[in-house]
């Protein structure tokens, strides 16, 4: 990745009358600062230029601009992305020909990072130490390019502002932590880079999932619109849902000019800022894992690959659906999308994260419940317990966004008891920790699978019955 980044770069004459500005004590940081292209328009489109090249060129970003492949998965998912080598390794010999990073300086995400990156080289080189190090200055620059690309409307859904940054504070307290560790002639860094390592890899694998996604289903979206994709879901339900998400907006709504927050409303951490909670631990002594094993295990990649999962699922659903000329269970729309994304890359640790991924299951299963009646039936979705999933998610997100205590006391009591009992189902009790929001997420993510394995199947069989 760094050789043919460099050969984009060193085949352009960019940047013509700039060469005083290199600084031999400073190096390729100093070469970075933000300010010192202003003067050139004709540079500023060089840059461009750039970062077209490197979108084309590089088998990276090549890679992010083929469709989605989905593959069916029956009881497990596919890691290759995290035991694949890492793009992003550079070593110092990669960054000998300094002006090589000249014309990237408008795109690089804050010039501290870059600096703690020519530190740890520089510390290293002191110890006459080799080191491999992905190169996040690029990685991040890059990935809001790309973004950008997608336009306003995905541009937050690819890369979010709460991530980048949350990345970006991950890896420079990396640095600085192995750069104390070399002040203090402690050598054993072996684990904070391997995390520098593996949070690269989880940073594509999450933006290039996300990527992918989009491309695949932004036709679909501009084709459906959203004027058809709300369905009739159970009459009894609907007249009852709409009045009361009727009272609740006008609560909130209230809330909000008093200037009362709620929880879904406060900026919550994004899944990568969890990351060194989670394998941390691999840094210890007496822990012969490494970073890399350490996520593979982890809590945040089990629920996140089974998220994108539910997503592709419901894709290869959709796409049989049409092979047998019925209406897709899963209409595309904005809403949709947007908690597709969600739910492949939120992991919940907290009520308001909880809530979002709730949301999102629900416009994605019980808005889309009359569509899957038509293949399954009624009788079988009321009877079968693999769809009690459905009306799990149903009852949690009323406890979440609806005021159901008022009224008769029996009828409370009995909601209240249908509620608890699904958090109990599948958390063991009602959350209240980090870890219980996880287990909830994660078991109710697992019947979700079930169920569209299922879905698949019946419609597998209905395809048959009709050839």
């Amino acid at each position: 990745m760094i050789e043919e980044y460099q050969r984009i770069l060193n085949g352009k004459n960019l940047l013509p009358g700039n060469e005083d500005i290199y600084d031999e004590q400073n190096g390729f940081a100093a070469l970075l600062k933000r300010d010192y292209l202003t003067d050139s328009e004709r540079s500023l489109k060089e840059l461009e230029d750039v970062v077209g090249g490197l979108k084309e060129k590089t088998d990276f970003w090549q890679g992010w601009q083929d469709a989605v492949k989905i593959n069916r998965l029956e009881d497990t998912w596919n890691l290759d992305w995290l035991r694949k080598e890492n793009p992003w390794l550079m070593e110092k010999s990669d960054i000998a020909d300094l002006d090589c990073f000249r014309p990237v300086s408008k795109l690089m995400p804050s010039d501290s990072l870059l600096e703690l990156e020519e530190k740890t080289f520089q510390m290293a080189d002191r110890f006459s130490m080799d080191l491999e190090i992905p190169f996040t200055s690029a990685q991040i620059s890059l990935i809001d390019a790309i973004s950008d690309v997608a336009g306003d409307k995905w541009k937050n859904l690819i890369a979010p502002d709460s991530f980048l940054s949350d990345y970006e504070r991950l890896v420079e307290n990396q640095h600085k932590a192995i750069q104390k560790a070399f002040c203090q002639d402690d050598f054993n860094i072996e684990g904070r880079l391997g995390m520098l390592d593996a949070v690269s890899k989880f940073v594509d694998r999450q933006v290039g999932w996300t990527s992918d996604f989009l491309t695949t289903v932004r036709s679909q979206i501009e084709d459906e619109g959203e004027n058809d994709s709300r369905v009739i879901i159970d009459a009894q339900f609907r007249e009852i849902e709409d009045a009361q998400e009727a009272r609740d907006e006008a609560k909130e709504k209230t809330n909000t000019e008093e200037g009362i927050k709620t929880e879904e409303q406060v900026k919550t951490p994004s899944t990568l800022s969890k990351i060194p909670r989670y394998i941390g631990y691999t840094n210890r002594k007496d822990i012969h894992i490494t970073p890399e094993e350490g996520l593979e295990k982890s809590i945040l990649v089990e629920i996140t690959e089974m998220g994108k999962l539910i997503v592709e699922n419901a894709m290869i659903i959709n796409r049989l659906c049409e092979d047998r000329n019925k209406d897709k269970f899963f209409k595309p729309t904005d809403k949709l999308v947007t908690g597709a994304v969600e739910i492949a890359t939120i992991t919940c640790t907290s009520k308001g994260e909880l809530g979002k991924i709730i949301d999102a299951l629900y416009f994605l299963l019980y808005e889309n419940l009359e569509r899957i009646k038509k293949v399954v039936t009624d009788s079988a979705v009321r009877n079968e317990s693999v769809y009690e999933c459905i009306f799990a998610v149903k009852s949690i997100r009323t406890d979440f966004r609806h005021d159901f205590e008022h009224g008769k006391e029996n009828a409370i009591k009995k909601k209240r008891k249908e509620i608890n009992d699904y958090y109990k189902k599948y958390c063991g009790k009602i959350p209240s920790k980090q870890k219980d929001f996880s287990l909830l997420q994660k078991n109710l993510f697992q019947d979700i699978l079930t169920l569209e394995e299922h879905l698949i199947h019946k419609l597998e069989e209905v395809q048959e019955d009709s050839e």
